[in-house]
């Protein structure tokens, strides 16, 4: 992990401070460089790995959509081809659109599953849309983490944990 962490540029020592923080260029190399070392993009957090060089093999695949919700459409169905325990289903209603999370697990997973498979997808759409698109909310199966504070600057102020699906 120290060597991973060192490779990226984030000092190990800067986890044990609890208010540290990580610029996003950081943040992205380690999640490449653990993607690489795992060979699986996905974190090992599905029964099917998602080998390294899946997501730019995705963002080949989207680039040339003519609409954001073609883009969303055919990224769920890339997903679904090589995750095993989680579907995405996309829903829209007038000018709002909302991505569902189907599993094929009954119990909730942990949170950092449903986190990373929806940073993935949110993160693929801003970067077609060229700038951030703002989130109304999010909801997650999985009992609230100790890391909710981070993730309400992430996704949106407005998260709710333990309902019954994760949206």
């Amino acid at each position: 992990a120290n060597a991973l962490l060192n490779r990226a540029g984030i000092s190990p020592e800067l986890l044990e401070a609890s208010q540290a923080r990580v610029s996003s260029v950081h943040y992205g190399r380690l999640w490449h460089f653990i993607a690489e070392a795992l060979d699986d993009e996905f974190f090992g957090m599905d029964s099917h790995p998602m080998k390294a060089g899946s997501f730019t093999l995705l963002c080949h695949s989207v680039i040339h959509c003519d609409t954001l919700e073609r883009a969303l459409r055919r990224a769920l169905r890339f997903f679904r081809l090589i995750l095993d325990d989680f579907e995405g289903v996309l829903q829209r209603d007038g000018g709002t659109a909302r991505v569902v999370l189907v599993e094929r697990h009954a119990e909730p997973r942990r949170a950092f599953a449903y986190g990373t498979f929806l940073i993935i997808l949110h993160g693929l759409a801003c970067w077609l849309v060229g700038r951030r698109i703002p989130l109304d909310a999010a909801r997650f199966r999985c009992a609230e983490p100790d890391f909710s504070p981070e993730w309400r600057v992430l996704f949106s102020p407005e998260l709710r944990f333990g309902e019954a699906e994760t949206a």
